[in-house]
């Protein structure tokens, strides 16, 4: 994970979340980079796609989005 091109964690894992329509990551990033909201970039087959830093975990707590 990179943040103006310094490296501030590695992201371990990441899928499609059909629950919630978002592509996810999990990772480790340096303390000062995990406030909520904070924008980095994942590299991702030799290209830098953003990401934001959530404030909690994605899900559908109300069971909102119909499951194919």
């Amino acid at each position: 994970m990179l943040v103006d091109g310094n490296v501030v964690g590695v992201t371990t894992s990441g899928a499609y979340g059909h629950a919630v329509a978002k592509s996810l990551a999990f990772a480790y990033v340096q303390p000062r980079f995990a406030t909520p909201g904070t924008t980095v970039q994942i590299p991702l087959l030799g290209e830098p796609r953003t990401a934001r830093v959530l404030a909690g975990p994605a899900y559908d707590p109300d069971n909102a989005r119909p499951r194919m």
